[in-house]
Formats: structure tokens, sequence, C-alpha cells
């Protein structure tokens, strides 16, 4: 979902639309198809992965010492998660949300929608990271939120290995595996 929707959007709506947008059926047996190439491949190109992370993940996530600490620190994701629930968290982020990377759905007074990773909040105001703009946190007043709601839906982006090659994306879970001193 984008940070901010078509004013006359709703929460309800919205969560409603991402549902349903991230994946068609053709996508989904895309999906499953790469979900299967991905787990009998049991090798690849770090240097690939590394491409990949230095584009899309480091804008979110850790590793080592590069990275924002926006999303999950992936530093030491092969202690805690298999290889295939790191491929699927790869292919479908929003089948599991960890409590702490919940997004929440806002919605002002104003109309105004934004989808984020709450980062800070007070009695005054929620402040809000979202996938669009992560370098740019936005704070929302809370005396100007009109409803507030848990997201189904992750804050990364579903498609976001769409453009990769399974070769490529199999460097990025060796490069995932090794972790940062493995590279």
């Amino acid at each position: 979902m984008t940070a901010k929707i078509i004013a006359t959007l709703n929460v309800a709506a919205a969560l409603s639309l991402a549902a349903v947008l991230p994946v068609t059926a053709a996508q989904a047996r895309d999906k499953d198809a790469l979900q299967k190439t991905l787990l009998a491949t049991t090798t690849g190109d770090k240097t690939k992965g590394r491409a990949i992370f230095d584009k899309v993940c480091i804008t979110c996530h850790k590793f080592g010492d590069a990275g924002k600490e926006i999303g999950p620190d992936l530093s030491t994701i092969a202690a805690t998660r298999t290889r295939p629930e790191i491929i699927d968290s790869l292919l479908w982020p929003s089948r599991v949300i960890a409590d702490q990377y919940q997004p929440v759905l806002v919605q002002t007074k104003d109309g105004d929608v934004f989808s984020g990773l709450v980062v800070k909040e007070n009695a005054r105001a929620l402040t809000l990271v979202t996938s669009d703009h992560p370098d740019r946190p936005v704070e929302i007043l809370k005396s100007k939120i009109q409803e507030r709601q848990k997201s189904t839906v992750s804050a990364m982006p579903e498609n976001v290995l769409d453009p990769y090659s399974p070769d490529e994306i199999s460097g990025l879970i060796a490069l995932l595996l090794a972790g940062p001193g493995g590279q």
C-alpha cells in the first residue's frame, strides 16, 4: 500500500484492498513454481545476493553493519529460520508478521490514510515509517486520527523480488544463510 491513499478510502476498505491487490492468480502460480525451484536449489552466488540486498533490502533491513533497522535485522536470520522459512518470507512477506513489525493503518479526520510501522508514540502523536519513504517518518497528531487498525499486509512489498531471476534470489538466500561474516 502507498503511504497516502485516495482521501475517500476508509481504513476498512484499505485493509480489504491491500489483501487482494498484491498477488494475481498467475503471480501465485509463478510464486509456487519459484518456491519449488528455490527449494530444489541448495547453492547460490552470494555476490548476486549481495547486489539484491544492497539494491532492495538495505533500505529497511540490517545485515552486519549495513542497512537500516526498520524491518528485522537479517544478520542472524540463519540462527532463527530454516531455509524454507526464509524462502516463504521472501516470497510471501505477509504470511507471518512478527508483532514488533506489524504495520498499522491510520485514517485521519481529513480523510488521509497512512500505512506504516510505529517508530514512536506518545500522548500527543504517532510517528510512522512507511515502506514508500523509509527515510521520511510521518508524524500524525493523535487529535487528528479518526481510526487506527493493525494491517494484515507486511510493510515489505509483496512482489519485491519479481525483477530477479531464481539464480539471483538463490544468491540472496545463500547470503542470508551465510550471515555477514560468510560473504
